[in-house]
């Protein structure tokens, strides 16, 4: 493929042949080939953009090496430019390309395992008019390239840049180098998977005089405490304390070899000090700093993530007073997960000076008792209606941590599509809407068990069996990395737990795609066929591939929305419902309590929609966590019961209603209507609901957020520290604020005062203002 270019130093002409990259590993009893053909698997469409000048394909399929290697040559054949392009790109290509223990066959039979990148200058300034032209051929043995190698060849670094973003847009037609098997040891997969998310530092805001960013807001009110969640108990100072860029950290106790704390420190130091930059631009320099050295205590060792881990923790932040040692922050907690939660809280005590270019922690001394109200605080993701690349999934769970969310609430597959992976079941994938929306079992391990991770040019492996007792890193190219080297580039597993959802016997179109018997008839597409045993195989295998994958105790079994109407009028469930002597009301009973017992008999705690308890509330099994969502008052009747609840008020909590604002989300009271103690304990906590029908990639994070965080803070925070009187004065400057943290920790959030959801702003303004 070629631009403009010198013809002294380029050949005139490259023939083109379609390079094949791995999408997505589809599991079948025999290997299958997913072709770039698009969505029409149209071959005589050329799938780039943009549309290179001058190219020319043919119709070979070829096989890429996942250790696939680079050779660079000519007078820019040492640019550390290239070869980390490379590694970001390879990244990228073999994203999909999962560990084996997922089963699969190895193929060494590759077409493609070498890039060789021909680079004829070594000036890489970057100027207007730099030659960006490039050459790219792709051929597996024709006598013009080396066997199993692409070449590329330009004039310029950048050239061979634009020649590596079209090889990577050349993922077209693909055979997958691994056979997936139906089936696989579960003793392979940790039985618990840690899931954490590093927090990012504000950012301050800039304007004509010296700024100094402190907590204490864009307008210095020194009575507003810009935290959120607001702290249970906290009390703070007058004074301003300045960090040590090298701050360190001493962690101790029965936790004190915990990994994911250091890690989180480590991610947490390289953003707090993201403006801390050379002194050659100036800045004054201050060596008597406040705060040198951060104090993690942890008392327990145990690293498990289930609902009810204790998450509370302590913060002292002081100077020199007696009750801590000079320029020391001291975190205690009982967990880990404490220990994270409090740092979190400690990164947005910091703030970037830009007068003295510092960071600072304002209004100190801070003295920080912290603990969530309730134990369970989620957000519902619908991937059914809008795909969302597992990226964006990352993107979402990364942010919830921000506002210390503690569930993310997968609602995987709906009537519309059938996007997951199943080996036990390999055809249930075809009801997704097309072969490149799809989540496979290795997509789905990434999210929950972040055993493999790649975070730009560096793979790291946290794994080692059911606990995190290990990391070692190598970059895309095989060398070893020192700890300091990949340390600022590692996503670490955030302290969210994933509940998935199967939503059963409506909402369930899509599973007959693949397997058409489980639709009652072909008029009759949902509920699921009640009177088949293939039906409860199905949803038993389906459930029990999910054990392999998700560790969480509770299981979301749906049961909302049923509609039994058509089984009375399709002949042999009509004749079934006979014979069992059963009203449709009936067999809506017997399906979701058979679901039940199979979720219970794989070591789950069902949780089913307001309509189970709705409509038969006597024979749903104690274990049952209702999940309201119609509206206010289930809860109440649910708890009185015997039963746990979740509250989703769909009023206020269901982030999809775009005329909901952020006060609504914030004056909801799960606890509404429920006065014994007993009772109130059995509300669990709450979730606001993002479901996706009118949200996609493009608007889901403006959607989320900033609403979310108002209903986080009323889920974490003591009603008693965060009333829902005055909260215009109390809660919605905080908001603002918090708001702009998010947009500078590159979370797409809404303007707070919207009237209306993921509008734009009215106008030209400060962040703070809107």
């Amino acid at each position: 493929m070629s631009t403009a270019r010198n013809p002294k130093s380029l050949p005139s002409f490259f023939t083109i042949l379609t390079i094949c990259f791995l999408l997505t590993p589809v599991i079948n009893s025999r290997t299958i080939r997913t072709t770039i053909g698009s969505p029409s698997d149209d071959s005589s469409i050329t799938f780039l953009w943009p549309l290179p000048s001058e190219f020319t394909s043919g119709d070979q399929t070829l096989v890429v090496d996942p250790n696939l290697s680079i050779s660079l040559s000519g007078s820019g054949g040492n640019s550390v430019i290239v070869r980390e392009a490379f590694a970001r790109y390879k990244t990228i290509i073999f994203k999909h390309v999962g560990s084996s223990k997922f089963g699969g066959t190895s193929n060494s039979d590759y077409d493609i395992s070498k890039v060789a990148v021909i680079v004829h200058s070594d000036d890489e300034e970057l100027q207007l008019g730099v030659d960006e032209s490039y050459t790219l051929l792709v051929v597996k043995n024709n006598g013009l390239s080396i066997i199993g190698e692409v070449t590329i060849e330009a004039n310029t670094v950048y050239g061979a840049l634009r020649g590596l973003e079209t090889t990577l847009s050349l993922r077209s037609t693909l055979l997958s180098p691994k056979k997936m098997s139906t089936a696989r040891n579960p003793k392979t997969l940790p039985s618990f998977f840690t899931i954490l998310t590093i927090c990012f530092l504000l950012t301050p805001v800039i304007n004509s005089r010296t700024i100094r960013t402190t907590i204490g807001s864009p307008s210095d009110d020194s009575s507003i405490t810009f935290l959120w969640p607001l702290p249970s108990e906290f009390t703070s100072g007058d004074q301003t304390l300045v960090v040590d860029p090298n701050l360190s950290i001493s962690l101790s106790g029965s936790g004190g070899n915990s990994v994911i704390v250091r890690e989180a420190f480590a991610r947490y130091k390289t953003i707090i000090f993201k403006h801390v930059g050379s002194s050659k631009f100036g800045g004054t320099s201050n060596s008597d700093y406040d705060i040198s050295k951060v104090a993690v205590i942890v008392h327990s060792d145990d690293e498990e993530l289930q609902l009810g881990v204790d998450e509370s923790y302590t913060l002292l932040v002081v100077k020199n007073n007696g009750l801590s040692i000079i320029g020391e922050v001291t975190i205690e907690a009982n967990t880990v997960y404490g220990a994270l939660r409090g740092l979190e809280t400690f990164s947005q005590l910091c703030g970037f000076d830009y007068g003295t270019k510092s960071v600072q922690i304002c209004k100190a001394p801070w003295f920080i008792k912290d603990k969530p109200r309730f134990e369970f605080r989620g957000l519902l993701l619908d991937t059914s209606r809008h795909y969302y690349p597992i990226d964006i999934i990352k993107q979402i769970i990364e942010s919830m941590s921000y506002v210390k969310l503690n569930v993310l609430h997968w609602h995987i597959i709906d009537e519309q599509s059938f996007p997951l992976e199943v080996p036990a079941y390999p055809k249930l994938w075809k009801g997704a809407y097309t072969k490149w929306e799809r989540y496979t079992v290795e997509d789905a391990s990434e999210i929950f068990a972040s055993c493999f991770m790649f975070c730009g040019d560096v793979t790291v492996k946290l794994c080692e069996n059911e606990r995190l007792h290990s990391i070692y890193a190598t970059d895309i190219l095989g060398h070893s990395l020192t700890y300091s080297v990949y340390l600022d580039q590692l996503i670490i597993i955030c302290g969210i737990n994933v509940m998935a959802e199967i939503d059963v016997p409506g909402h369930a179109e899509s599973w007959g795609t693949g397997y058409p018997d489980l639709w009652p008839s072909s008029s009759c597409r949902e509920p699921l066929d009640v009177s088949k045993n293939f039906t409860f195989e199905v949803l038993s295998g389906i459930l029990q591939d999910m054990r392999d994958i998700f560790p969480f105790e509770l299981f979301h079994l749906g049961g909302d929305e049923v509609n039994t109407d058509c089984w009375k009028y399709t002949p042999h469930v009509k004749q079934w419902l006979q014979e069992m002597n059963m009203t449709t009301k009936d067999a809506y009973q017997y399906f979701v309590i058979k679901a039940q017992e199979i979720a219970i008999s794989k070591n789950w705690t069902p949780v089913n929609w307001e309509e189970t308890f709705n409509t038969f509330a006597e024979k749903l099994n104690p274990k049952t966590v209702v999940h309201n969502w119609l509206g206010p008052g289930v809860c109440p009747k649910a708890v009185a019961q015997g039963f746990k609840c979740i509250y989703s008020n769909q009023g206020v909590w269901y982030l999809d209603h775009l005329d909901v604002t952020w006060d609504g989300f914030y004056d909801a009271e799960p606890l509404e209507g429920i006065t014994d103690y007993v009772e109130q304990k059995l509300v669990i906590g709450g979730e606001v609901c993002m479901w996706s029908e009118t949200a996609d990639p493009s608007n889901v994070q403006q959607t989320i957020w900033p609403r979310a965080a108002a209903a986080a803070e009323r889920l974490w925070t003591s009603k008693e520290a965060a009333p829902t009187s005055n909260t215009s004065e109390t809660a919605l400057t905080r908001l603002q604020y918090f708001r702009c943290l998010l947009t500078r920790r590159g979370v797409q959030a809404s303007p707070v005062t919207n009237r209306y959801a993921r509008n734009p702003p009215y106008g030209p303004g400060s962040c703070y203002d809107q």
